[in-house]
């Protein structure tokens, strides 16, 4: 390495800007798990309601 730094490193900037990010950067992933879940429970209620072959009675 030319510059004398390690491989993933980062500056005292970067630090400050990731610090400064990281309540959007929360926020963006804990919606996005949100969605995850929301499309999990639709699906699992169309699975529930959908007819079992053989399950009649």
């Amino acid at each position: 390495m030319a510059t004398g730094r390690t491989p993933g490193a980062a500056s005292a900037a970067q630090k400050e800007e990731l610090k400064a990010a990281w309540p959007d950067l929360r926020t963006a992933q804990q919606l996005a798990a949100q969605q995850r879940t929301a499309e999990a429970q639709k699906e699992a209620d169309i699975l529930r309601q959908a007819p079992r072959p053989g399950l009649s009675l």
